[in-house]
């Protein structure tokens, strides 16, 4: 699995944790629904600056994204 990937995974587990939908996480971090489901899809990674917007909306560090908890 890429980082794209392993980002993607960690992503959706994280914002289900966090009782987002995809339609707030985006409206929380001033993006388009779309572009939080292709970085869930492992498609592509965000932006540093998109990636800390995500992480504080969400309540987790960047690195948690990345690489996962635990």
């Amino acid at each position: 699995m890429d980082l794209a990937e392993q980002f993607g995974c960690n992503l959706y587990a994280l914002r289900k944790e966090a009782g987002f939908t995809q339609d707030r996480l985006a409206a929380e971090v001033f993006m388009d629904r779309a572009s939080v489901s292709r970085y869930e899809q492992g498609h592509c990674l965000p932006r540093l600056d998109h990636m800390v917007r995500l992480a504080r909306a969400i309540d987790v560090q960047v690195r948690d994204l990345l690489y996962g908890i635990g």
